[in-house]
């Protein structure tokens, strides 16, 4: 499976999601992964794109997982989450350093929480965030 070929199904099953193209953000984190081994793309209220070096080609599951082989051995996976639901949004400040707040600790916790748990660690990565941006609590006045 080609990288391009995956991006464009993408795309065409997230019209949305043009941009990631447009604005060259796949290109940016193929071009950043020698110097970090996973990088996540915040898209704002369109989810998050997420590439890893990838030791071995696994088997495809779904279409939002694009996966291609290198040189070798080694492959690129990329992976979108799309955006949970969100109820009424009152500020977006803050909410991106709650996504990044659970994706550290999920880091720091250990590679389980990224390869067996990626799913789940994103899901709560989003949902922080959405907590941010919807509590009036959390909002500066």
């Amino acid at each position: 499976m080609h990288l391009i070929s995956d991006v464009e199904q993408l795309i065409h099953k997230n019209p949305r999601l043009a941009r990631i193209t447009e604005d060259g953000l796949v290109q940016q984190a193929l071009h950043l992964l020698p110097l970090s081994p996973r990088i996540f793309v915040k898209l704002g209220a369109d989810g998050v794109l997420y590439f890893q070096h990838s030791p071995q080609q696994d088997e495809r599951t779904d279409l939002d997982i694009a996966k291609v082989v290198t040189r070798g051995r080694v492959g690129i996976k990329m992976q979108y989450f799309a955006p949970l639901p969100a109820p009424r949004i009152l500020s977006v400040s803050g909410a991106g350093d709650a996504f990044a707040g659970t994706m550290v600790a999920a880091i720091a916790m250990g590679d389980t929480a990224l390869t067996t748990n990626l799913a789940r660690t994103m899901h709560a990565a989003q949902h922080a965030a959405i907590e941010i941006m919807t509590n009036s609590r959390t909002v500066a006045t």
